[in-house]
């Protein structure tokens, strides 16, 4: 498979998809780009194990109107990994991450956000990064701002899928 694919699958640029594939091939001692011709091809099995990540991620984000049902105006202080919901009213404003919510949302309170709910879910703190951006970009709270690339995104992606299957692509 051509590594274009993964590029548009990532909106990042080939070098971009190429110098993170690098990065990841020589940590995990697996080659993974290959040259034919005037293209990089990749292992079909990476797009495929990328893909089940991206899905199984997906799929246990929680429901919008789940997470909505969940609002309240207290803090609530569980676990130790959260995605935390922001809401004005009905209106979503703003969607984060953090290992101490507390303090988060004083923070938030200071800067000057306003809001009056907060829904919070917990998540494994070495997925809050990731699992964040998933949120966001199905929600579009109001008030994000883009808090990770969409290169650092397929880092995060490819650091989460597990490519032990892989073992060597002839060329």
């Amino acid at each position: 498979v051509y590594l274009s694919k993964l590029s548009k699958m990532f909106g990042i640029s080939n070098d971009e998809c190429y110098a993170v594939l690098l990065k990841y091939s020589n940590a995990i001692g697996i080659k993974l780009l290959h040259k034919v011709v005037h293209d990089i091809v990749v292992p079909e099995k990476l797009i495929e194990l990328i893909e089940s990540t991206l899905r199984a991620l997906e799929d246990s984000l929680e429901p919008y109107d789940v997470i909505v049902g969940k609002k309240s105006n207290a803090i609530p202080f569980i676990g130790n990994g959260h995605i935390y919901y922001l809401f004005l009213g009905k209106q979503l404003v703003y969607i984060g991450q953090t290992t101490n919510l507390p303090s988060r949302i004083g923070e938030h309170r200071r800067s000057g956000k306003v809001f009056d709910f907060v829904a919070c879910i917990p998540v494994d703190p070495d997925y809050l990064l990731v699992t964040e951006k998933f949120y966001i970009k199905r929600d579009l709270p109001v008030l994000n701002i883009v808090i990770m690339s969409n290169v650092e995104y397929f880092s995060a992606i490819l650091d989460i899928t597990d490519c032990s299957s892989i073992s060597y692509m002839e060329e």
